[in-house]
């Protein structure tokens, strides 16, 4: 059989790239040990289909398209990754396009699966969520273990970057749940607010299904899915379907920030002095900085022609650096935006994620508007590059 899945990210072509073929990355969101090279692309460990993906590389064209080939069954199968820039709106995002040619049947995830194609072509969306999560918001969750056993009972968690209402809202209102899952659900049966609720299920034999939800640390809440009556015949199905929901849940009910990542070839000391000036911070953020590096001072800015001012909230060396801004002129002015860099060490090298967060604050006739513009503009952002480039150069001269 042949599989075709496409999916659009919302980012530049670069920055899903990125996520696609970094090893650094990889291992992040895809799968570790990774390999990525012009000549091998191999993903391993148990959040990989049967434990290994990919092998030798038959196209590599950089931000376009990239072309491999997978051994199934002792078979050659053949995965293109299509990479293809779309406008949106009044900027520019990704659409991934996944083909998977020439899968041979006995691979299909289970023997004994009711749905055996449509559970393969689920596994291929979960990737690409995963690497849209990942190319959005350096976020990684839900991922799916394949080699765990098979139990007649499902219980699948996620971790969502909102607060316990949010997410309570997306799982009990039906207009919301239709966004990320588009199946029936029974009748309700059980319900204690802001901690779990408990529905009927009908579809394929009976059954119940109950969402559990914890907070968490840092404006965050744990879902854990708990589905019981499943017969032998939809196991793998509903095993691989529940977390495809759930990170489908994650993709609507997180709060909206931006944030970006990259790894440099350099340790967090020597990456931090790009922080410590003005001078330095021109050389990398913004030729116009205004910056007095300490809390409370100065940070201003001018960005396509608009003008950024804010104050310095954060600046704890090596790892943390963040400033509060506003946009004179902008829609949601009066509300300041927050945006933290933070260094962590990784692979002999340093993991930077640069995020901006605010967005929750504005008035809900314009929150997506304006959340949506201001993808538009990190999609293109230089900032990281341009920081992996200074302080590289600097470790190797």
């Amino acid at each position: 059989m042949d599989v075709y899945r496409e999916m659009v990210v919302a980012t530049s072509p670069k920055n899903v790239w990125r996520a696609l073929t970094n090893a650094h990355d990889l291992r992040h969101w895809a799968g570790d040990p990774s390999e990525s090279t012009a000549e091998r692309y191999v993903l391993s460990g148990h959040t990989v289909f049967g434990g290994h993906m990919g092998g030798t590389v038959l196209q590599r064209r950089e931000e376009q398209t990239l072309t491999f080939q997978w051994i199934l069954a002792g078979l050659p199968t053949e995965v293109t990754i299509h990479i293809k820039p779309e406008l949106h709106g009044d900027g520019t995002f990704t659409r991934v396009v996944v083909e998977h040619r020439n899968v041979p049947d006995e691979v299909i995830p289970s023997a004994a699966s009711r749905y055996p194609q449509a559970s393969f072509d689920v596994s291929w969306v979960l990737w690409l969520r995963h690497l849209a999560l990942w190319a959005e918001r350096a976020a990684v969750t839900g991922q799916f273990n394949y080699a765990a056993p098979l139990s007649a009972i499902v219980e699948q968690s996620v971790v969502i970057e909102a607060d316990v209402k949010q997410v309570w809202r997306y799982i009990t209102d039906p207009d919301l749940r239709k966004e990320w899952f588009d199946e029936s659900m029974g009748a309700e049966i059980h319900r204690i607010d802001y901690s779990q609720v408990t529905f009927a299920w009908i579809q394929d034999s009976p059954g119940s299904v109950t969402f559990h939800v914890e907070p968490m640390p840092g404006q965050r809440t744990l879902v854990l899915v708990h589905h019981e009556g499943l017969n032998p015949s939809v196991l793998f199905d509903y095993h691989i379907g529940w977390q495809d929901y759930l990170v489908s849940l994650v993709g609507r009910a997180s709060r909206p920030l931006i944030r970006q990542t990259i790894w440099i070839d350099a340790g967090p000391e020597q990456v931090w002095p790009w922080f410590t000036s003005q001078d330095a911070m021109r050389q990398w953020w913004n030729p116009s900085t205004v910056y007095e590096p300490r809390v409370g001072g100065r940070m201003a800015f001018t960005d396509h022609g608009a003008e950024l001012h804010g104050l310095v909230t954060e600046l704890t060396a090596p790892t943390r650096f963040a400033f509060s801004f506003v946009e004179r002129g902008a829609e949601g002015h009066r509300h300041p935006y927050i945006v933290a860099i933070d260094l962590e060490p990784e692979d002999n090298g340093t993991r930077v994620y640069i995020t901006q967060s605010g967005f929750d604050a504005l008035p809900a006739d314009i929150r997506d508007r304006v959340f949506v513009g201001y993808q538009y503009g990190w999609a293109e952002s230089p900032e990281l590059d341009r920081l992996a480039l200074v302080a590289s150069r600097a470790v190797s001269s």
